[in-house]
């Protein structure tokens, strides 16, 4: 419990012990222990075989995007197990839409490191415990989408990898180049080293070197994306359902030139 030691008609609902402490759940990403937590997911299973009638309803109270995301957190509690949920808020990555009318179409959710986040978490809290910090501000700064906790998982859940409904779409496909003409998600690079960057327990980055055009840990997520797209479907020619009445030919070159043009140096 994050409050201070308040009487019970002054604490909030949620910081209450048996009460659910966070909104929602963005669960694309749920990592189980299957040793320990197997009533857990046993639980999740019987919240989700009843839940568009009954638990969806009651556990989201008619916001926006019911579903199971919400079953984790329940089924752990309703079973007296521990959970974490990351602290961090998502960062949302997309384009922006340069035609009139338009605007920033966000397209995925990147979540932050657990066990970097749950460091953090741990830091900040025995911060609010020792220096009698507002907690709420400090998790404001803490915990923001842009903080220093390196990505760990992306859930691209807008626009799911479809070349074929790309290359038909005039607003993200140059029809003339028969290429993608945006980038969905920011411009985004990662380390293969991430983890190494940034610590809770030492605020400076310790990767201090410069970065380089060719640095060889340095991924382009957009492009190492269109590049698995081109080994599963051009070059393993692994058929999917749904690109069945497509010209795959077509949709390979439209795959290879949206890599070369991602490949380009902006």
């Amino acid at each position: 419990m994050l409050t201070s030691e308040l009487e019970i008609n002054e604490t909030r609902f949620h910081d209450l012990e048996g009460a659910l402490p966070d909104l929602s759940t963005e669960s694309g990403q749920v990592m189980f222990n299957k040793k320990t937590h197997g009533k857990v997911m046993l639980m999740t299973l019987y919240y989700n075989i009843f839940g568009p009638e009954i638990y969806y309803k009651l556990f989201s109270l008619g916001a926006l995007g019911e579903g199971d995301k919400d079953t984790f957190a329940a089924a752990a509690l309703a079973c007296g197990e521990k959970y974490y949920q990351v602290a961090s808020s998502i960062r949302t990555l997309g384009y922006f839409d340069t035609t009139p009318g338009g605007g920033f179409h966000g397209m995925a959710m990147a979540q932050k490191n657990p066990q970097l986040d749950y460091q953090l978490f741990q830091k900040t809290n025995q911060n609010f415990k020792d220096l009698h910090l507002d907690w709420d501000n400090e998790a404001k700064d803490q915990f923001s989408a842009n903080n220093k906790i390196p990505i760990f998982t992306m859930h691209c859940n807008i626009k799911k990898i479809n070349p074929a409904a790309y290359m038909k779409d005039e607003k993200i496909a140059n029809m003339d180049e028969k290429r993608m003409n945006v980038r969905f998600y920011s411009n985004l690079k990662f380390k293969l080293n991430d983890d190494d960057i940034y610590s809770p327990d030492n605020e400076k980055e310790k990767n201090k070197s410069e970065k380089t055009d060719n640095d060889p840990n340095e991924i382009d997520f957009e492009l190492s994306r269109w590049q698995i797209v081109s080994e599963i479907l051009c070059d393993q020619k692994i058929t999917f359902q749904f690109l069945k009445d497509d010209n795959m030919d077509e949709v390979c070159q439209f795959v290879k030139n949206t890599i070369a043009w991602l490949g380009k140096k902006t």
